[in-house]
């Protein structure tokens, strides 16, 4: 009896876990993705090309490389676009700076994946614009306006 109740829980426990592998192609995209862009936050861009058709995979590593002797991700999120059963677009906000310049540059990326053979590639990568940019307001001023007050330095002072 114990043998058959250490039996069934086992299997309770082995059994969801091979189940749980991908059950719908959005969980893999977004698996696929995460994994793309933390092998090229982390320079690991000979991993990170596996999700590249392979007749791209050449050029982009040697891009790649070099962009990585001045470039340091510090941060990164995703966000889907569209998710479909065959293609997907997902927007990538990343943080980073050069290594020259440590003032942190903000980026967003588009990624279109496809869905083929049971995996999903990127196949495309683009810089976009960050959104609609907002620019500062300018410093209230505080006062009565110049002229108000009279000429600086003309107050009467007067000491006893």
């Amino acid at each position: 009896m114990r043998k058959t109740l250490l039996s069934l829980l086992a299997a309770l426990f082995v059994i969801p876990i091979g189940c749980a592998h991908h059950t719908n192609p959005g969980e893999q995209l977004f698996e696929n993705a995460k994994s793309f862009n933390e092998h090229v936050r982390w320079k690991r861009f000979q991993m990170a090309s596996k999700f590249l058709p392979a007749e791209q995979r050449d050029r982009w590593l040697l891009g790649m490389q070099a962009a990585g002797e001045t470039l340091q991700i510090v941060d990164y999120r995703m966000a889907p676009v569209r998710v479909g059963a065959k293609v997907s677009v997902v927007d990538v906000y990343l943080a980073s700076y050069r290594v020259n310049n440590p003032v942190i540059e903000r980026q967003r990326r588009r990624q279109w994946w496809t869905f083929a053979d049971g995996n999903w590639q990127l196949k495309a990568d683009k810089r976009l614009p960050m959104g609609s940019e907002v620019k500062p307001r300018p410093i209230p001023d505080i006062g009565p306006k110049p002229g108000e007050f009279g000429q600086v330095g003309s107050e009467s002072r007067s000491v006893r």
